[in-house]
């Protein structure tokens, strides 16, 4: 008995935990949106035709920028990731690199709330895109303090233009929805999903069906991402980012497969917005069962994955697994009783 409870605890520590996944704090990171969440200078602009995904990029040249704000600042510990990705045209000599530079909310050992760093324009070629990678520049100087803005620039009169496409600054995601966030959003912001309840599926089926989405103004989606068994059955029918009204609902589609197993599927669903310039995030359950019939094998392991879905929420209920650890303590105080 008192090596079965001990066993039990060892499976419980060995099942995996699910990590939240990062998020773009950037809104409107690859220019879809056109100029919206950033500032241009008057010499800045839009090129439709030419991006390094999507249709758009920003191109600028002389002494023109591109700006964006973070209200509230961003918390420069939880970044996990600071990229983008530049092109470039012909020079005509001499100097000319674009500069990223970044403000934050308070001086650092520096002595001043401005830093930032350059590339140098000998090392992109003309016309390829490149991708940059400054996380660990970002870093050592944002020394932990909040990130108010940042900008890519030019500081020469040498006429070389560059383009910035698909700018990513990924941040630990929040564990808990928007709304749950403690007061860090003002009250009148908010941003909330519903549970969607398909019902039985059959094998080899496909489903269309909507996510409801409520928000305190316009939604800008960057991202929607399903977790869990199953997960890969579905596919949102939107092209992302996109913006939704304040009640509105994100098309999406489950594809059953022929030997999906006979049972209930709980997926969960986790939406990255920005809304009245928060980047907020929120999360649902799609339920839906296949329809019974299948294999023997498929009854068994229904019934195994049912048990090791209930012990992984046991995992995430510190209450519970105190009362389990507790309860194999007493079980293994009896045992040694009887002896």
């Amino acid at each position: 008995m008192l090596l079965a409870c001990w066993l039990l605890l060892a499976v419980l520590y060995a099942l995996p935990r699910a990590e939240a996944t990062p998020v773009n704090a950037v809104k409107n990171p690859g220019f879809e949106l056109g100029t919206l969440y950033w500032t241009f200078s008057e010499g800045a602009s839009l090129d439709e035709g030419f991006a390094h995904s999507g249709n758009c990029s920003a191109t600028i040249a002389y002494s023109d920028y591109i700006e964006q704000v973070f209200v509230p600042p961003i918390n420069s510990s939880q970044v996990v990731s600071f990229t983008f990705w530049i092109t470039r045209g012909e020079g005509t000599g001499g100097s000319a690199p674009l500069y990223i530079s970044w403000t934050f909310d308070r001086r650092g050992s520096d002595g001043g709330i401005n830093a930032g760093t350059d590339v140098d324009q000998d090392n992109v070629p003309v016309g390829e895109w490149v991708k940059i990678d400054i996380t660990e520049v970002f870093l050592e100087k944002a020394e932990g303090r909040g990130l108010v803005s940042f900008s890519f620039f030019r500081a020469s009169d040498n006429w070389l233009q560059w383009w910035i496409d698909d700018v990513s600054l990924l941040v630990e995601a929040p564990s808990q929805s928007s709304q749950d966030y403690g007061g860090s959003l003002p009250s009148n912001v908010y941003f909330r999903l519903s549970n969607v309840d398909l019902g039985a599926v059959s094998p080899g089926s496909t489903v269309s069906f909507n996510i409801p989405l409520e928000a305190s103004s316009i939604a800008v989606v960057s991202t929607v991402r399903f977790e869990g068994e199953g997960f890969e059955w579905f596919t949102v029918k939107d092209v992302l980012p996109k913006a939704y009204p304040s009640k509105a609902n994100i098309p999406a589609t489950l594809t059953v497969p022929k030997n999906a197993g006979a049972r209930a599927y709980n997926v969960k669903v986790s939406v990255a917005a920005v809304v009245g310039g928060y980047t907020v995030s929120s999360m649902a359950t799609v339920s839906f069962s296949v329809g019974m019939g299948g294999s023997a094998y498929d009854a068994v392991h229904g019934f195994l994955e049912a048990v090791k879905v209930a012990f992984q929420r046991l995992l995430g209920n510190p209450l519970m697994l105190w009362l389990l650890i507790l309860l194999v303590l007493i079980l293994s105080y009896y045992s040694l009783r009887r002896r």
